[in-house]
C-alpha cells in the first residue's frame, strides 16, 4: 500500500475513488499525493505519483461510458445518448508534468541539467469506460483506472543496464511536493504584483501586501473569494464598487486623507475579485503603534498626530463621507506625520446608495459609540469622531481597548494639557454634558497657540464689500487674500488686468510699502519678483499696486495631496535661484518664509513681500515671522545672507515634515532652543533614503550657527543637488528645467489624459491646425466643392472620423478665397456655417444625426437639401449611415431623385450620380500595404524634431521618457507600430477612428505624464514605467486600441533563443529593470529598440500568416491562399488528418458516433477581395470573402490564421476561438445541400473508407449495401 498525502480537498468522487485505489493498490514505497497546487499561479495538480524511477503527474477525468479520442478533442458519448466535445486532456497534463519538472529544478539547485522523470498522464475514473480511437491506438497516456496500476507499473520500468535518474534525488523531491501540507494555502503572486506577505485571511476575505513587478510599487490586495460570498448570497463586488465610488468624489480624491486605489481585479484562476490599495511609502498604522514602546517618535509629536487626524476625519466629513468602521488598523500615519484612512467599503456617503457589511459583521466595531452599536444605520459624523478618539486615546494610554474606564481616567489625569483635553471632549458620551465637538472644532482645538500655518499663511479669501471697492476708485476688487503685520492684500481687476493691491492698515506702516517699492524697482528684471505698477503718493491711504502672481504660498501648496519631495527638490532650486539673483543684486529679503513664497502649477517660484528687505550690510529693527527668524537676528539683530538661506531652509522642512526642524522649547533660560532636531528613525522609513538626504540637507541650513549654514543660495542648491538620485545628478548642472508647449498638447490627445483633452473636437486649437493630415478628402474631394460640381455630400462615419475637421478646412478654403461667413441657424438650432463666394451659396451641417432643443435632426436634412435643389447651392452634411439611411426611407418621395442615390449606395456603394456624394468615412485604411499611410504621416506630425528641440536644452533630457517615447516612435519603433495598426484594421474587431488613433500617440508619447511630472519621476527613478515598450502593451491604460496590442505582445512568445540571451546578460551584468528581463527584452526588440548586442533571427508578429494574407489582398497569392483554406476548414470541422484537394465536412450530426463527411471540389468556390470605393478615401482592400453559390465565409485575419494554422497540421483548440468556429460552422450550414464529389464514412475508431455509387448501389471496400 502506497504512502498517500492528501494536501487539499477533493475535486470530486472521481478524484477520490482514483486517489484511494492508486493509494490501495501501489507498491509501498510508492507515495501519491493528492491536492497539491503549483506555488506559481497556484495551478491545481490532481494527482502525482512518486514511483522508485519516475514521477507522474495525473490529471483525473470522470468521463464517460464513452469517449472517443482524438488529436484535438475528445467525444464523450453520454449514458443518453448525446456526446459533447472537450478538449483534448493530455496537453494540460503534459504541460503541468513540464511545470513541476521546471518546480522541482528551482527549488532542488543541485539536480542536473537533463534531470527528465516527469510524464504527464491522463487516468479517467469512469466505472468500465469504453475508451476509443479514431484511428490506431490508444496513447500510452491514457488509461481507464482499473488498468492503471499495471500500466504504471509497468512504466516505471527501466531498460536493463539504465540507472535510475530520480533515486539520488528522490528524498528532496519528496520533500519539495510534501513541504506545507498544512496551513494557509500560499499566494506567491496575483496577476501583476508579486506577493510579499499575508496581512490577514478570515473566512472568505484575504488581505496581501504586494509589489507591482513592473512599477515596484507597493500596495495592499484585498481579495475576495467569490464562491464563499456566492454561497451566502452575496456580492463582493459591491464593495468594491462602492469603495472606487467613493474614492471617485472628486473632494475625497482631492483632499488626499484616503489611500487611493488601482483598477480591480477579477482573478479567475482562484475566482477572487480584489481590490489593489495604493499603501502610501512608510505609513503606519496605529494597530503598529499599539503596544510598540519602541517608537516614542510618535508620541513625541502626540499633538501634531491627533490634529493631523481630525483634520483628516474633518475632511472626509466635508466631502460626504461617514467612515462608519474607524479602527487602528485604518488609521495610518504618513509622511509628514500626514494621517490617512483606508478601506471605506461600507462607508455612507450623501448621495451614494448605502452599503452593509459584507461579512454581516454580527460582532459590532469596539470602537463605536452607543448609537453605532446599534446598526450601521445609526452611525453618524460624531460616531465617527467617537471611535477615532477611543482609538488615539488607546494608543497614547497604552492600556487595552475593553478597559474604556482606565482609558478615560488616563485622559481625566492630563485633562490641562493637549492633545488629551481635546479627546476627552470628543469621547463625551453624556448628552447632558454637551455636545460632542465635530472633527473640525478638535483639529482647530489642537491647533498650537504660535500655530505656524496661521503665520505663514494668509487667510482665506473672501469677497469684499461695495464700500471698500469704491475706496480705490477704479480698481475692481474681487478678493481679499489676507493680512499680514504691514498690510491687507487684495485681488484687484485693473483695465482688465488681474493685479495685486496692498493696503496699508495703518499710515505709520507705509514706509514699509515704500522700502518695497523701492527695492522691487531696484530688483526690475529678476525672473520671480513682482514688479511694482503703482504706488500711492500719501500714506493715507497708502498702497502698492504689483504684478499677480498665480499659485498658492508654500505652505498651503505643501498640504496637498500630490505634494512630494520630487516637487520640493524643484521649487527649491526655482526658489533658490531667485534668491541668488537678488542677493547678486545686493539685496536681502529680511522676512523668507512661507507665507511669502507663491508657488504655480508648473513649481515656478515667486518671492513677495520686500516689506522688510535691506540692503546687504544693513540691520534693521523689525525681524520678519517669529518662527522663520533665525536666532542671530532674534538675538543680535545681525541679518546676513545665511539668515535668508535659514529662512527658506526653515519653511521649506516644516512644510515637508509637518513639524519644526528645532527644538522650540521657549521655557528654558535664555530664550529659544534653536537646536535642530534631526529626523528619527521613522521619519526615515517614511520618506525612503533618497528623500530623506534631501530633507537633511535641508536641516544643515536651520543650523542656529550661520557659519554652518551655506553661504550663499548657490551653494545651498550645490547642497540639495548632491542629494539629487544618481540618474538625475548626472544632468548638467547649467541646464534649467523646461517646460514644452507641444509636449502638453501631444498628452492631450489621450482622451482619457488627467490633463484634459482640449483637442478633441475638430480644429479646435492652433495645434490640432498644425497637426492635421490633408486626406483624400482634401485633395479630391474640396476641389471638386471649391468647383462646385458637388450639389449634396454627405460625410457618413463614426465620431472621430475627421468629419468637422474637414468641413472647417472648407470653411477656410472658402473663406480664404473671399467667402463671406455666417452661422447656419435651422430654427433654434446653430448647426453649422452658410458661405457665399461668387454668388454661390455653400451650406455645412455638423452633425446632422441629432436634433437641436426644438428643431428635430429632420427638419435640418430637409432644409439643407431643400436649399440644394437651387440654383448656385452646395449642401455639405455630416451624419451616421444608419440615420442617413432612415432619413431617406420616411422621405423618399419629398427627394426622389436624391433617394434613388442613396438606395444606389447602399446596394452598390456609389451613388451614380456626380453631383451627389456619399463618403463613408467607415471603409479608410490608415495603413497601406507597405505600412505607410496616414498612420505614418500621423506620426510624423507629432514627433517632427522642429517641435521637440526645447527638449535638447532641459535638465531633464536624458531621463524624460516622454523625449524618448518621441525619438523612438519617430526612429526604430515607428515600423512596428504601423505594423499593429495594420494588424487591428485586418482584424476587423472594430474601426479605428483618426482621433482614436490619436489618441493611442498620445499614450505611447507621454503616458499622461507632463512636463511637470518629469522632475518627480525621474527623482523617484521610475521613468522605465513609462516607456514605450511598456505604455504599448500596458492594459491598465483605457486605451481600446492599447488593450488590442497586448493581445500581440510580443513578451509572450516563447523564445529559446531570446531565454539564452536574457540568461547570459543577466549573470553578466545584473539586471537592473524591475520588470521580467524575458518580456522587457522580446518587446524592445520587436520595436526595434533593443541595446543589446545579442539580437533575436526570428519573426516576433504573433500573427504568422499575416504575409500570407496581404498576398491574398493584393491577389498575388490567392490561389495558394484559396488551397491551404480549404484544407485548414476540412481538418477543423470534417476529418482532422485530411490531405486532400476540396471542402470536406462532416454531414452527420454531432450526436451520430459514425460520421459521414462530404467533400465539395476547390472548382466550386472563388476568392473575392473587398474593396471600397477610394476616390475620397484612402482605401486598400482590407477584407477576403470565400465564396460558393450557396455561401460565403468573410475572412478577416483572425479567421484566416486559424484556418492557415490548421492547414499546416498544428493543433487548434475550438474552445478557444468560439467567434472564428461558429463563423465557419455557419458557412458549413449553408453548404450541406450541395452535391458532394466524394462521401466517405468514418468509423467509431476513425477509421476511414470512401463510398461510391454506381447504378443505383452504394459500395464501401467492395461490399454492397
Amino acid at each position: 500500500m502506497a504512502h498517500l498525502h492528501k494536501l487539499g480537498e477533493y475535486e470530486g468522487p472521481g478524484e477520490q475513488r482514483t486517489v484511494e485505489y492508486l493509494a490501495s493498490n501501489l507498491p509501498d514505497k510508492w507515495h501519491v499525493v493528492s491536492g497539491r497546487k503549483l506555488p506559481v499561479r497556484r495551478e491545481d495538480i490532481d494527482i502525482i505519483v512518486v514511483a522508485e524511477n519516475q514521477v507522474f503527474v495525473i490529471e483525473e477525468k470522470h468521463w464517460g461510458p464513452v469517449i472517443v479520442i482524438g488529436d484535438q478533442t475528445w467525444k464523450v458519448v453520454l449514458t443518453n445518448g448525446k456526446h459533447d466535445e472537450r478538449e483534448n486532456p493530455l496537453s494540460a497534463a503534459a504541460a503541468k508534468a513540464r511545470k513541476v519538472a521546471g518546480w522541482l529544478r528551482g527549488e532542488i539547485t543541485h539536480l542536473p541539467k537533463r534531470f527528465r522523470v516527469t510524464e504527464g498522464l491522463v487516468i479517467v475514473s469512469y466505472p468500465k469506460v469504453d475508451l476509443r480511437t479514431y484511428k490506431g491506438n490508444l496513447p500510452n497516456e491514457v488509461m481507464d483506472l482499473e488498468e492503471s496500476i499495471d500500466l504504471l507499473l509497468a512504466a516505471d520500468l527501466l531498460p536493463s543496464g539504465q540507472s535510475s535518474q530520480l533515486a539520488p534525488y528522490r528524498e528532496d523531491v519528496l520533500k519539495v511536493l510534501l513541504d506545507a501540507e498544512s496551513g494557509p494555502e500560499e499566494v506567491r503572486q496575483i496577476e501583476n504584483y508579486s506577493i510579499r506577505s499575508e496581512v490577514s485571511s478570515e473566512p472568505g476575505v484575504r488581505t496581501f501586501e504586494a509589489e507591482h513587478i513592473h512599477s515596484g510599487d507597493v500596495v495592499w490586495l484585498k481579495a475576495y473569494d467569490n464562491l464563499h460570498w456566492q454561497k451566502l448570497g452575496k456580492d463582493p463586488s459591491k464593495f468594491v464598487t462602492h469603495q472606487i465610488e467613493v474614492l471617485r468624489l472628486d473632494e475625497v480624491a482631492d483632499s488626499g486623507r484616503v489611500w487611493t486605489y488601482a483598477p480591480p481585479i477579477e482573478y479567475e484562476r482562484r475566482n477572487w475579485f480584489v481590490l489593489p490599495m495604493n499603501k502610501p511609502r512608510g505609513s503606519v498604522s496605529i494597530a503598529t503603534l499599539l503596544g510598540d514602546n519602541t517608537r516614542d517618535f510618535y508620541k513625541a509629536q502626540a499633538r501634531n498626530i491627533v490634529r493631523e487626524a481630525f483634520a483628516a476625519l474633518a475632511d472626509l466629513h466635508q466631502a460626504g463621507v461617514v467612515h462608519r468602521a474607524i479602527h487602528p488598523e485604518r488609521v495610518w500615519i504618513c509622511k509628514g506625520l500626514r494621517v490617512k484612512f483606508n478601506d471605506l467599503s461600507i462607508s455612507h456617503v450623501d448621495g451614494l446608495e448605502s452599503i452593509g457589511p459584507l461579512r454581516g459583521q454580527e460582532a459590532p466595531n469596539p470602537y463605536a459609540d452607543d448609537d453605532a452599536q446599534r446598526g450601521l444605520a445609526f452611525s453618524t459624523k460624531e460616531s465617527d469622531v467617537y471611535a477615532l478618539a477611543f482609538v488615539l486615546a488607546e494608543w497614547l494610554s497604552g492600556l487595552p481597548i475593553d478597559e474604556k474606564d482606565q482609558i478615560v481616567s488616563f485622559l481625566l489625569e492630563r485633562s490641562s494639557e493637549q492633545p488629551y483635553a481635546a479627546l476627552l471632549d470628543a469621547l463625551n458620551d453624556d448628552p447632558a454634558a454637551g455636545q460632542r465637538p465635530t472633527a473640525a472644532s478638535v483639529a482647530i482645538q489642537l491647533a498650537p497657540v504660535n500655530k505656524v500655518e496661521a503665520e505663514i499663511d494668509p487667510q482665506p479669501a473672501k469677497n469684499i464689500s461695495s464700500d471698500v471697492a469704491e475706496t480705490w476708485g477704479g480698481f475692481q476688487i474681487e478678493s481679499e487674500l489676507g493680512q499680514g503685520a504691514v498690510g491687507k492684500t487684495y485681488r484687484v481687476s485693473d483695465d482688465g488686468q488681474t493685479c495685486l493691491l496692498k493696503v496699508a492698515v495703518s499710515p505709520e506702516l507705509f514706509p514699509y510699502l515704500e522700502r518695497e517699492a523701492t527695492i522691487a524697482t531696484q530688483l526690475a528684471g529678476v525672473q520671480g519678483v513682482m514688479k511694482v505698477l503703482a504706488k500711492s503718493k500719501a500714506p493715507s491711504p497708502g498702497f502698492l499696486l504689483l504684478e499677480f502672481a498665480e499659485g498658492d504660498t508654500l505652505g498651503k501648496f505643501a498640504t496637498r495631496a500630490d505634494f512630494s519631495v520630487a516637487k520640493a527638490r524643484v521649487l527649491a532650486k526655482n526658489t533658490l535661484s531667485i534668491l541668488a539673483a537678488v542677493h547678486d543684486r545686493g539685496y536681502l529679503h529680511g522676512d523668507l518664509s512661507p507665507k511669502n513664497i507663491i508657488i504655480n502649477e508648473d513649481l515656478e517660484a515667486t518671492i513677495i513681500d520686500f516689506g522688510l528687505g535691506r540692503k546687504l550690510g544693513e540691520n534693521l529693527d523689525s525681524p520678519g515671522a517669529p518662527l522663520i527668524t533665525p536666532p542671530e537676528v532674534v538675538q543680535k539683530g545681525l541679518y546676513t545672507v545665511a539668515s535668508d538661506i535659514y529662512g527658506f531652509a526653515v519653511s521649506l522642512s516644516w512644510a515637508i515634515l509637518n513639524r519644526p526642524p528645532y527644538v522650540g522649547d521657549e521655557t528654558r533660560p535664555g530664550g529659544r532652543d534653536y537646536s535642530v532636531v534631526e529626523m528619527s528613525a521613522a521619519e526615515i522609513a517614511q520618506w525612503g533614503q533618497e528623500d530623506s538626504e534631501f530633507i537633511a540637507a535641508l536641516l544643515k541650513a536651520c543650523d542656529p550657527n550661520p557659519d554652518l549654514r551655506p553661504q550663499s543660495a548657490n551653494e545651498f542648491i550645490e547642497l540639495l543637488h548632491r542629494t539629487v538620485p544618481k540618474n538625475v545628478s548626472d544632468l548638467p548642472d547649467k541646464r534649467e528645467r523646461k517646460t514644452n508647449p507641444f509636449a502638453q498638447q501631444v498628452r492631450g490627445l489621450y482622451v482619457q489624459s488627467k490633463a484634459g483633452t482640449p483637442n478633441a473636437l475638430g480644429l479646435a486649437s492652433q495645434f490640432a491646425l498644425d497637426t492635421y493630415i490633408p486626406t483624400k478628402l482634401d485633395t479630391e474631394l474640396m476641389p471638386a466643392i471649391l468647383q462646385k460640381k458637388i450639389r449634396v455630400a454627405f460625410l457618413t462615419g463614426n465620431p472621430g472620423d475627421g468629419k468637422t475637421a474637414f468641413l472647417q478646412m472648407v470653411e477656410r478654403g472658402l473663406c480664404a478665397d473671399g467667402g463671406q461667413r455666417q452661422d447656419l441657424a435651422i430654427g433654434d438650432a446653430e448647426s453649422g456655417w452658410e458661405i457665399t463666394r461668387q454668388g454661390h451659396r455653400f451650406l455645412a451641417v455638423y452633425d446632422a444625426s441629432e436634433g437641436y432643443k426644438e428643431t428635430s435632426a429632420d427638419s435640418i436634412v430637409s432644409y439643407a437639401l431643400q436649399e440644394s435643389l437651387k440654383e448656385n447651392v452646395t449642401a455639405l452634411l455630416a451624419i451616421n449611415d444608419g440615420r442617413l439611411h432612415q432619413f431617406f426611407d420616411e422621405h423618399e418621395e419629398q427627394f426622389e431623385e436624391y433617394s434613388e442615390s442613396i438606395r444606389n449606395f447602399f446596394a452598390t456603394g456609389t451613388t451614380g450620380n456626380a453631383q451627389f456624394v456619399v463618403v463613408d468615412l467607415k471603409g479608410r485604411s490608415v495603413v497601406d500595404s507597405s505600412d505607410r499611410g496616414l498612420a505614418s504621416d500621423m506620426i510624423d506630425s507629432v514627433t517632427n524634431s522642429a517641435n521637440w528641440d526645447i527638449c535638447n536644452s532641459c535638465v531633464f533630457e536624458t531621463v524624460c521618457p516622454i523625449n524618448k517615447n518621441r525619438q523612438q516612435l519617430a526612429g526604430p519603433a515607428k515600423k512596428a507600430v504601423l505594423e499593429m495598426l495594420r494588424v487591428s484594421h485586418l482584424r476587423r474587431l472594430k474601426r479605428r477612428t483618426l482621433r482614436q488613433i490619436r489618441s493611442t500617440m498620445g499614450w505611447l508619447i507621454s503616458g499622461d505624464l507632463g512636463c511637470e511630472d518629469i522632475a518627480e519621476v525621474a527623482s523617484a527613478n521610475r521613468s522605465e514605467e513609462y516607456s514605450l515598450d511598456r505604455l504599448i502593451f500596458d492594459k491598465r491604460t483605457t486605451d481600446q486600441l492599447i488593450h488590442e496590442w497586448s493581445e500581440l505582445d510580443p513578451g509572450e512568445i516563447v523564445s529559446p533563443e531570446a531565454s539564452a540571451i536574457v540568461r547570459q546578460s543577466f549573470s553578466k551584468d545584473g539586471w537592473t529593470s524591475s520588470r521580467d528581463p524575458y518580456v522587457d527584452f522580446l518587446r524592445k526588440e520587436y520595436l526595434g529598440i533593443q541595446e543589446s548586442e545579442n539580437h533575436l533571427d526570428i519573426d516576433l508578429q504573433k500573427y504568422r500568416y499575416l504575409d500570407l494574407y496581404s498576398k491574398a489582398l493584393d491577389g498575388s497569392g490567392q490561389q495558394i491562399f484559396k488551397e491551404k483554406l480549404l484544407l485548414g476548414i476540412s481538418r477543423l470541422v470534417g476529418l482532422p488528418g485530411h490531405d486532400g484537394s476540396g471542402l470536406a465536412f462532416q454531414v452527420t450530426s454531432a450526436a451520430s458516433v459514425w460520421g459521414v463527411v462530404a467533400v465539395l471540389p476547390e472548382e466550386e468556390f472563388d476568392i473575392k477581395v473587398q474593396n471600397y470605393d477610394d476616390r475620397f478615401i484612402e482605401s486598400v482592400p482590407d477584407g477576403v470573402e470565400l465564396i460558393h453559390s450557396r455561401g460565403r465565409l468573410k475572412i478577416h485575419l483572425d479567421l484566416a490564421e486559424l484556418i492557415l494554422r490548421s492547414s499546416d497540421g498544428m493543433l487548434v483548440s475550438s474552445t478557444q476561438h468560439p467567434r472564428e468556429i461558429n463563423e465557419i460552422n455557419a458557412f458549413i450550414a449553408s453548404l450541406r445541400q450541395t452535391p458532394a464529389q466524394e462521401i466517405f464514412l468514418v468509423e467509431p475508431s476513425g477509421a476511414r473508407s470512401k463510398v461510391s455509387s454506381a447504378d443505383g448501389v452504394i459500395t464501401l471496400r467492395g461490399n454492397e449495401f
